[in-house]
């Protein structure tokens, strides 16, 4: 994602420098051109700053609200506790995906076995599947 500052950083402010000392041969009108043009800049690239510090304090303030709901308590959250609990999602999510695989497997298997064609199966076989894990939930 291009933001407006990056597009409108584009511009050679050292070079319009040179080129305005150039045509006015007067060091104090091109301070003032360029001035004007660096305020000019300042104004357009307001709002897209204005917007970029509004995200920065709420993603500070949305860490601050974690580190204080994690360690500002009464029992503090071990980090290594933490860590071995992403850990155990992690091999948990990946034995639920090989046993859902298997799941969807063996009632499409079971299904193209009795007769129905490979793609009515494997369909039949999702809805089975997921009609087991409802009902086991």
């Amino acid at each position: 994602m291009t933001t407006m500052i990056q597009k409108t950083r584009r511009t050679d402010f050292e070079g319009l420098g040179y080129k305005t000392m150039v045509e006015t041969g007067d060091e104090v009108i091109t301070r003032e051109v360029c001035g004007l043009h660096i305020h000019a800049f300042a104004d357009e690239i307001k709002p897209e700053l204005s917007r970029l510090s509004s995200v920065i304090h709420q993603t500070k303030g949305g860490w601050q609200a974690l580190w204080s709901h994690l360690y500002d308590r009464h029992e503090p959250v071990s980090d290594a506790a933490m860590l071995g609990l992403a850990i155990e999602v992690g091999i948990l999510a990946v034995i639920i995906l090989v046993a859902s695989v298997a799941s969807v497997g063996g009632h499409a298997m079971t299904l193209y076995l009795v007769g129905s064609g490979f793609v009515i199966s494997l369909v039949l076989g999702v809805a089975l599947t997921g009609i087991a894990t409802a009902l086991t939930a």
